[in-house]
């Protein structure tokens, strides 16, 4: 007998195989996606994007307590379908389900080089995450004034020289030739700056010294009438400044310290900068000091060493002021040798002889003599070179050099000044104690431009700056 369901199961059954075969494509299908894929790099990712979206709700204050979500997904079941609530399990679920796809806007992570970040590593970051502080200000580059108390109209140029931060406050001569030379020179002309101790690498020729102009307020205009309490009771308001001048270069000192004075109304003499103006000789002068006395510094300053402690003058002035390290120190100290040696020996590198360090100060001898001589032929009411009674740019680039050879003498007088050269060999110095004008010549300009007088002036003449620079690596022997 023939069952009367017969015809309905067989459709029944074959409709069931039919669906389990696209269900077994599906599968093949599916396996294939899978082997094709790193599936621990998209765990990963997964990984990542739930951590930055957990940050991004922490960072906007929009993450909510568990249980807020857990009422929303009841109340919107509640109102859809009221016999179908889910247990407390299966909200939970959903809970997580919503706080997970909630930011669905965020971009998607790319696949990236780099190897995952192990979990506990990863677990650190995320509970500090990575904080991107504002690059510092440059130098003088704040755009407000905030000190109530300081006129910033009265602001004082910065001259960034060579200097012991502890000297700057006094107005302490630099201890580099050429930085001295500038400095001497803005006390010839009667412009006050503000010392700043900085390097090489902070100047924009790549040289000290540089001069930075202050920078003028955008004042406002005084309001008229008489002031209302409102008016006396608030705060004083915030200056802004203009964007910083342009650095000056030492080239372009004569012509700012012309143009600082026509501001000021200023009628004085300025001292001559331009060696042909000076004297028809003064060049050649001038190539003396920038040959013959320059090579005989460099040598004793850079390359004539202690040899119990192997430590050169310049490793105490430059390279123990730009590190504490033992081995910055050094190899700084060997940059400044192998600059200096390039300079004075020129490309060779044979071992100079006794002969040729010889040669060197007898070369200095002369151009000491020739200077001396210039000086004989003054009046005696004429103090400076080539019978002049003011100084000009030749007089600051020989006090330059004879100042600081000097220096070390003037200690017995001055107690509270350090020895900062404490020559190995003062056989340059002894060269310029042996000509007696070139001594009274630089005595005669310490005294009128360092003087007692001159050191203790206020600071807000030669006042320091606040901002001192010190380099770990160095290009020195600009001098």
């Amino acid at each position: 007998m023939e069952s009367p369901h017969e015809h309905q199961q067989n459709l029944l059954l074959s409709r069931i195989i039919t669906n389990v075969e696209k269900l077994n494509e599906a599968v093949m299908v599916m396996n294939k996606s899978l082997q094709n894929m790193d599936v621990e790099l998209v765990a990963q990712m997964f990984k990542n994007y739930r951590s930055n979206v957990l940050f991004h709700l922490e960072a906007t204050d929009k993450l909510s307590e568990p249980h807020t979500r857990t009422a929303f997904v009841h109340s919107t079941t509640s109102m859809s379908a009221p016999t179908l609530q889910p247990p407390p399990a299966q909200a939970a679920q959903a809970t997580r389900t919503i706080t997970m796809a909630a930011p669905s806007t965020l971009p998607s992570h790319r696949r990236s080089i780099f190897p995952p970040i192990p979990a506990p590593l990863q677990r650190l970051f995320d509970l500090v995450p990575l904080v991107v502080y504002p690059p510092n200000a440059l130098p003088g580059d704040d755009a407000y004034d905030n000190d109530a108390a300081t006129d910033v109209g009265d602001a004082l140029p910065t001259l960034f020289v060579f200097i012991d931060p502890a000297d700057i406050a006094s107005g302490r001569a630099s201890f580099n030739p050429t930085c001295l030379k500038w400095q001497a020179y803005l006390r010839f002309a009667d412009t006050p700056v503000r010392l700043a101790s900085s390097s090489n690498h902070s100047s924009p020729t790549g040289a000290l010294p540089f001069l930075q102009p202050p920078r003028e307020p955008e004042r406002q205009p005084e309001p008229t009438g008489a002031p209302s309490m409102a008016s006396k009771t608030q705060p004083r308001q915030r200056i802004r400044l203009p964007p910083p001048p342009r650095p000056v270069p030492t080239s372009e000192f004569a012509k700012y310290v012309k143009k600082t004075r026509a501001v000021a109304g200023s009628t004085a003499a300025l001292p001559i900068d331009s060696l042909a103006a000076i004297d028809p000789r003064a060049p050649a002068y001038q190539a003396l000091l920038d040959t013959s006395l320059r090579r005989a510094w460099l040598h004793a300053v850079y390359l004539d060493d202690d040899n119990s402690s192997q430590a050169t003058v310049a490793s105490r002035l430059y390279a123990d002021a730009a590190s504490s390290s033992m081995f910055v120190r050094a190899s700084l100290t060997g940059q400044l040798q192998a600059a200096a040696a390039a300079e004075v020996w020129g490309a060779s590198t044979a071992t100079p002889t006794a002969f040729a360090v010889a040669h060197i100060y007898k070369d200095a001898a002369v151009a000491l003599s020739a200077v001396q001589s210039v000086l004989e032929e003054n009046d005696d009411d004429a103090p400076f070179l080539f019978n002049r009674k003011e100084p000009t740019i030749l007089d600051a680039a020989v006090f330059s050099y004879t100042h600081l050879l000097l220096e070390d003498d003037d200690q017995a007088d001055n107690a509270n000044a350090s020895k900062r050269f404490r020559w190995h060999n003062s056989e340059l110095s002894n060269l310029v104690r042996g000509h007696p004008l070139l001594v009274q010549h630089r005595d005669t300009i310490a005294d009128r431009y360092w003087g007692a007088a001159k050191t203790a002036q206020p600071t807000s003449t030669f006042a320091p700056s606040e901002a001192s620079y010190v380099e770990d690596s160095v290009s020195w022997v600009n001098v």
